[in-house]
């Protein structure tokens, strides 16, 4: 029964709109660089700030703001899965930094100290911010060949099954 749940949700909110866009006329190159924008995105160690991004980048390059704020909107549970790793990553790789990474810890933090919290969640934040910069090329360019080549079959798919 959860297998079929997970095919149903697999196809309500990823295959069905990424056809949909297909068969409205967009582009492969146009959806695969929104899908690869909205992912890289999507994982950015900066809670809240995902679709202002997102809503920036489209409007900039001119990509479809729909595909894009349904990646990002979709990996959002990547990016909390994430946030505590990019910290740790930044600590590893720049200074580590002495301050606590559970969510209790950060609040009681907040909470005693809210400036002193915020200077140190700063510095931290930054750090995490460098090691996503550091991943986010690549990353890019890696899902948005793979994408690509996946976006393309799907469309002529599409056209195959549009000229019968």
């Amino acid at each position: 029964m959860e297998v079929q749940a997970g095919k149903s949700y697999f196809r309500e909110k990823i295959i069905t709109p990424v056809s949909g866009f297909l068969k409205e006329g967009i582009s492969p190159k146009q959806l695969a660089m929104a899908f690869s924008i909205g992912i890289v995105v999507g994982i950015i160690p900066l809670l809240g700030c995902t679709t202002l991004i997102c809503f920036a980048l489209a409007f900039i390059l001119r990509l479809n703001m729909a595909a894009l704020q349904l990646t990002n909107y979709l990996i959002f549970p990547l990016q909390l899965l994430l946030f505590i790793p990019f910290f740790q990553a930044g600590g590893y790789l720049f200074s580590p930094l002495d301050i606590p990474l559970s969510a209790g810890q950060v609040s009681e933090m907040m909470s005693t100290d809210i400036m002193g919290a915020i200077r140190q969640l700063w510095f931290a934040n930054l750090q995490a911010l460098l090691v996503w910069l550091l991943l986010a090329i690549p990353s890019y360019f890696i899902l948005y060949f793979t994408l690509l080549h996946i976006l393309k079959k799907a469309g002529a798919a599409i056209e195959t099954k549009k000229s019968e």
